[in-house]
């Protein structure tokens, strides 16, 4: 099977998933101006939760685990890089960090604990699933360097 990248995730996806994606503005030839829209168009949840699935676990140390109240968890060590729910990814920051994202527009407080450090983040859109991998990334990243950190002290 022949594989291509999805957008800039960094993600490999098969020719064949491509090509049930919906992605971009309709190019039906009746479309007319009906069909032409800025806005993204909407993606499949099971490719989104399989693309986020994909590229996180793929990540050196990155354990995948059924969540305790239902999606998909990423860990890294003992430490809860995120979840991902069908439409969803939830994701813990820092409070500022959490600020700057909210006041960036790149994600919204939590669902449920709205005044934690919790963040959620819809993945609907192939723009919006790159969004939730650089995020979980960023996450990933927190991680690697406070176990550097840990080992530095340490030694």
């Amino acid at each position: 099977m022949r594989y291509r990248l999805l957008g800039t995730s960094g993600l490999r996806v098969s020719e064949m998933a491509l090509g049930t994606m919906a992605f971009g503005e309709a190019r039906h030839p009746d479309a007319g101006d009906r069909g032409h829209s800025n806005s993204p168009q909407p993606v499949d949840p099971a490719v989104t939760g399989e693309a986020v699935n994909r590229g996180v676990s793929s990540w050196e140390g990155v354990t995948v685990h059924s969540h305790r109240f239902g999606g998909v968890e990423f860990r890294f060590g003992r430490r809860e890089l995120g979840h991902i729910h069908t439409t969803i990814a939830d994701l813990p920051f820092p409070r500022a960090i959490r600020d700057q994202l909210i006041a960036a527009g790149r994600a919204r407080p939590h669902h449920v604990l709205p005044d934690s450090g919790w963040v959620t983040v819809p993945m609907r859109t192939d723009r919006e699933v790159a969004n939730v991998i650089q995020l979980f990334r960023q996450n990933y990243e927190r991680a690697m360097n406070a176990r550097f950190a840990r080992n530095d002290n340490q030694t």
